[in-house]
């Protein structure tokens, strides 16, 4: 891990807010996992999948809880019914369910609400590759706590391998956050697609 940086809060005026700690996780924090499968507003690409709630850790998807809000630097114009920033993490894989911003560099992130533990983030352009484009090849994953100071926790540039179907980045030792941030420098074939951004960890002690 990098050292620590301070954020822009111009960018993302939403993260001053008030210190929290988050406790025991259960279902009920969690958003429905019974909501029917939204239809995709095209036919010529793969439907919604759902994603999960929990890894083969156990770990929960935090990016999923009722309190996590998803926040962007900009939205591509002319696609209402998809590449939304609602989308960045609503529980749903695949293009017609993703983020795309209108201009580069650009800046996802999500505010879980309150403090937890956090051992890995995962995302992808596509979780089933149709369009082929849109792949991220130079980011950087960064995190906070209620402190708001952000440090670097990954590092991704490579243009002849980049970020396709879905990939996972391990934290080790994980990391107390409550705000993850994706910033954007360059992508492969058009400007960046975050299918969805998974967080996943537990409650912080």
């Amino acid at each position: 891990m990098r050292g620590a940086r301070p954020i822009v809060l111009s960018t993302f005026p939403c993260l001053v807010a008030s210190v929290a700690r988050a406790g025991p996780l259960d279902y009920d924090l969690f958003k429905s996992l019974r909501d029917p499968r939204p239809d995709c507003d095209r036919a010529d690409s793969f439907a919604p999948q759902r994603v999960q709630l929990r890894d083969a850790r156990g770990r929960w998807n935090l990016a999923l809880l009722k309190t996590a809000r998803a926040h962007v630097s900009s939205t591509i114009r002319g696609w209402p019914g998809r590449h939304q920033r609602a989308f960045l993490n609503d529980g749903w894989w695949n293009s017609c369910r993703s983020w795309i911003p209108a201009r580069m560099p650009a800046r996802a992130g999500v505010d879980l609400g309150a403090e937890y533990s956090v051992g890995a983030i995962a995302f992808g352009s596509e979780y089933q590759p149709y369009y082929h484009d849109r792949n991220p090849s130079k980011f950087t994953i960064s995190v906070a706590g209620e402190d708001r100071v952000f440090r670097e926790v990954v590092r991704f540039d490579d243009p002849r391998d980049p970020v396709k179907r879905r990939r996972v980045w391990e934290l080790e030792p994980p990391v107390v956050a409550r705000y993850v941030l994706i910033d954007l420098e360059r992508s492969f074939r058009g400007n960046p697609r975050i299918d969805e951004l998974e967080i996943y960890g537990d409650s912080a002690e």
